[in-house]
């Protein structure tokens, strides 16, 4: 089921207001009017520069005129090292920090989580999703088991192109935020890879996503899905043969009592282990 109905114009009378009743009713919204297109067109400036120079690293020639990520598939193919080179490079882009602090962003984040106190993870992700990669996509889960910010923080979802449902925009089950925490089962790190844990909801739990009411959400590039840490929501597969460029920005309450007790862990990116910091919400007799 696809639906408009989400969309707020934010700089319309109202707006925020409005947002805030649908974030609380149904844990996400997509907002416009919220970004400057110039920071998008930053990030796509440079990730279009890395692209270049990741061809000097394969030995190449420079890609070919065109989009921002212009000769990037043809990179992934000729040179798979150089690919995964610019995946980890994009998170340190300076217009990706510079788009975590932007105003807009942070003035939204207080209001919607009702404080003073917004904490910017250090963690930058861009996704870069398409045939390569597509075991790297997340079934249905929650983001806070891996980011741990604060139970009420606040991600925005931000495509740098349009999306749909053959490039891969986002499912997601309006409400389940309401749920709190779902339980998961850890999964151990393969002995011969890096010693990253995993994790993902109990068999139990994925099969009622499955039966659930669910939205997926095409949305222009400008748009920004603005969603709830307790979301349930998964990526869908991208099979336009492009690739799908995102970003996240995640945002946490440093003043939620739960983010407090827990002395503001932070998550799975940096080495902070769910099961270490939140045993509770570990299936029992799942743990590795």
């Amino acid at each position: 089921m696809i639906t408009d109905d989400l969309r707020i114009d934010l700089r319309a009378d109202g707006g925020v207001a409005r947002a805030q009743a649908m974030f609380a009713e149904h844990g996400m919204f997509i907002a416009q009017g919220l970004l400057p297109v110039a920071l998008l067109d930053d990030i796509r400036r440079e990730i279009r520069r890395l692209i270049e120079l990741g061809w000097s690293i394969a030995g190449g020639p420079r890609p070919p005129a065109g989009g921002f990520d212009s000769g990037f598939a043809a990179l992934s193919a000729a040179d798979p090292n150089a690919s995964e080179a610019i995946f980890g490079a994009c998170r340190r882009l300076a217009s990706v920090h510079r788009l975590s602090v932007e105003s807009a962003l942070l003035e939204l984040s207080a209001r919607l989580m009702d404080t003073d106190m917004v904490m910017v993870p250090p963690y930058k992700p861009v996704r870069i999703d398409y045939g390569p990669r597509a075991d790297a996509l997340l079934p249905w889960h929650q983001d806070y088991p891996y980011a741990q910010d604060s139970p009420d923080g606040v991600v925005y979802w931000i495509p740098l192109a349009d999306v749909d449902e053959q490039n891969g925009c986002l499912r997601a089950i309006p409400g389940s935020h309401a749920d709190g925490v779902h339980p998961v089962e850890m999964i151990p790190p393969l002995a011969d890879a890096a010693p990253i844990k995993g994790l993902r909801l109990t068999a139990s739990d994925y099969l009622a996503c499955e039966r659930r009411p669910q939205l997926s959400l095409p949305m222009r590039v400008g748009e920004v899905l603005v969603l709830s840490a307790l979301l349930l929501h998964r990526s869908q597969p991208n099979t336009s043969g492009a690739v799908r460029w995102t970003v996240q920005v995640r945002h946490g309450n440093f003043a939620h009592p739960t983010a407090v007790a827990k002395g503001w862990p932070r998550g799975h990116y940096e080495g902070h282990w769910f099961d270490e910091t939140h045993p509770e919400h570990v299936h029992p007799g799942e743990e590795p």
